[in-house]
């Protein structure tokens, strides 16, 4: 039998979900039947609904055996991987989020247990400043970008900023700006234009295909398992044979503005994959920065971020291309 008291992280989040975060080998039906056989008790009640919505403060506890609590991968403690940070920018900071500025070549999540990504390495952050919250919940980025795109990340401190900022995004209250080095000029869209495609990610390949939209095809298409993707872009500098494109993602696609982009006859310099080329002969990193985070409407948790604001710094591979200085 094991007494938990919950801290702020837990603050919001339903019982069974809790459950499931501290026994994260147990099946749900193991979580349920412990529900019903009066082996959990929050406050010193029998808990028997899933759904009770907990807060900080509030005692749980389980009666369990040490062998099931084993066996269902309870840690009291919990303790990450060293992860170096001090290379990384921090763009903005308070006691719901962080903005970072990812760098190229660096993963967002680790796709395996050797790797270390920006999530452990802001994690480590906060656990280093002694901000790291008490509970379940683990700070974590509410978004990705690619290995190769550096730029604007936002990481929840909160559960609360969690469920705001996935809300946001949900809902495209938070403006993604990027900026695209691309080849070739790129006049056709020195007027502020929409692009809508229909697109395809390959699982296997880790590759996505975009394909001219026709409206006469849409049906059809999304039964074959299509999706409409969709983006704002602007040429706002250039420079001999290449472009600087500003662009505004509407719809969130895995490698949608690279591919995009491609389709449309503009691939992002240095972009192998989807046909970017060198510039003059010179090996740059992908030429793609995930620039600018505005915050639109925002729900109450968050409602003083509205109006905000945070860029990241442009890359010197950026300015050594285009000689004027570059403006969003």
């Amino acid at each position: 039998m094991i007494e938990l008291i919950l801290g702020s992280g837990d603050e919001g989040r339903k019982l069974g979900r809790y459950l499931e975060k501290l026994l994260p080998k147990a099946p749900r039906s193991f979580v349920f039947k412990a529900l019903r056989q009066n082996k959990v008790r929050v406050d010193g009640k029998h808990a028997k609904e899933a759904e009770l919505m907990l807060h900080a403060g509030m005692k749980v506890s389980l009666y369990l055996t040490d062998e099931q609590l084993a066996e269902f991968g309870y840690h009291q403690t919990k303790k990450e991987p060293e992860a170096p940070y001090h290379h990384i920018p921090i763009l903005y900071e308070d006691e719901n989020i962080l903005a970072v500025c990812k760098p190229v070549g660096m993963l967002s999540q680790k796709s395996t247990a050797k790797d270390v990504s920006l999530t452990e390495c802001m994690r480590q952050y906060l656990k280093d400043k002694g901000e790291w919250p008490e509970g379940t919940y683990e700070p974590a980025f509410v978004h990705r970008l690619d290995r190769n795109t550096e730029g604007v990340m936002l990481m929840a401190k909160t559960l609360q900023a969690a469920r705001a900022l996935s809300e946001m995004i949900k809902e495209r209250q938070i403006d993604k700006i990027y900026l695209a080095a691309v080849s070739g000029q790129a006049t056709i869209w020195k007027q502020e234009t929409e692009l809508k495609d229909f697109y395809r990610k390959d699982r296997k390949q880790n590759m996505a295909s975009v394909e001219e939209y026709r409206e006469k095809e849409e049906k059809t298409r999304l039964e074959n398992g299509w999706e409409i993707c969709r983006l704002k872009v602007r040429m706002i500098a250039q420079e001999k044979d290449a472009s600087l494109l500003r662009v505004e993602l509407l719809t969130g696609k895995s490698h949608q503005i690279r591919a995009q982009l491609s389709h449309h006859g503009y691939p992002i310099l240095a972009d192998g994959k989807y046909g970017g080329r060198e510039k003059d002969g010179k090996t740059y990193s992908q030429m793609l920065l995930a620039a600018q985070i505005v915050f639109r409407e925002c729900p109450e948790a968050l409602a003083y971020l509205k109006g905000k604001s945070i860029t990241a710094d442009i890359p010197e591979s950026f300015r050594r291309i285009f000689e004027n200085p570059i403006q969003l």
